[in-house]
């Protein structure tokens, strides 16, 4: 019995577990320049993109990256950069994003 309830519990959390991961944005196109790489990214909900800027900072010999929403960039971010510190951040400035795709892309 105890295994059974057991069973039942893994095939409902199953589902629940694997939409935690789910995309809200998609990789559209890489740009670079002397300053770095940026990635953009368009979010599903509303098809509006955002930037993400990428560069390697000789002081502190580590990979930072920032995101730009709206013409306006956020603060580096160095340390801890972790898949669920970008989910949250892409998700957060994906709801504050009104810039068009087409506009990032030119």
């Amino acid at each position: 019995m105890k295994k059974i309830v057991l069973a039942l519990i893994v095939i409902i959390a199953i589902p629940v577990i694997s939409a935690y991961g789910e995309p809200y944005m998609k990789f559209v196109k890489v740009k670079n320049n002397d300053q770095g790489r940026f990635f953009v990214y368009q979010c599903d909900n509303t098809g509006n993109a955002i930037e993400v800027e990428q560069r390697y900072n000789p002081y502190s010999k580590s990979e930072e990256i920032r995101f730009i929403t709206n013409g306006h960039a956020d603060e580096w971010i160095t340390e801890g950069i972790s898949p669920e510190l970008f989910r949250h951040f892409g998700n957060k400035f994906c709801e504050e994003s009104f810039t068009e795709l087409a506009s990032v892309l030119e």
